[in-house]
């Protein structure tokens, strides 16, 4: 699957401008909701993690198990970050790893409580050093960042955000 997926964000990239949104550099595709390639993440793997965040955060009562998503890819070249930012208006953000060289930035996920008086209990942010194949979800509106990409490769990824439907009632 990955190799596809790279294949296929590199054909867009030489096809389109990209977008500039938290990327410092890199490509930032446009949604990619119909690319045949993406058929396993979104049909198989992220409705497979969705079951085990609605049992450990007991949103199984309030969810239905359907969800919408926005996708997109992203290159980022050597020298190239992702600015902090959030994902407004959606429920839950994630991001799966095609291909994640050694230094090429990792993940990190800020704190909203850190009390700087608890500085040396609590960390200010998690730090996620990603591998391919991985994938992670959080809340929408938790700051995230990655770093600067410090190797010689591109590292490219593909992000998604959720917007969960309710439970009849």
């Amino acid at each position: 699957m990955n190799e596809k997926i790279e294949k296929r964000l590199y054909q867009l990239e030489k096809k389109e401008d990209g977008q500039s949104v938290s990327n410092d550099g890199g490509f930032h595709s446009g949604s990619l909701r119909e690319e045949e390639c993406l058929k396993p993440l979104l049909e198989d793997y992220i409705p497979i993690g969705l079951k085990t965040i609605f049992v450990d955060l007991e949103l199984d009562n309030h969810c239905s198990g359907d969800f919408n998503v926005g996708v997109w890819g992203n290159i980022n070249y050597p020298k190239c970050q992702n600015k902090p930012h959030l994902h407004p208006g959606s429920h839950l953000s994630g991001t799966y790893y095609v291909k994640h060289p050694a230094d090429s930035g990792n993940l990190r996920l800020y704190n909203p409580h850190s009390y700087h008086d608890l500085e040396p209990f609590m960390n200010s942010h998690l730090e996620i050093y990603p591998s391919p194949c991985e994938f992670y979800i959080w809340r929408s509106d938790l700051m995230h960042d990655v770093g600067v990409n410090l190797s010689e490769e591109d590292r490219i990824s593909i992000a998604f955000n959720l917007y969960l439907h309710p439970k009849k009632s």
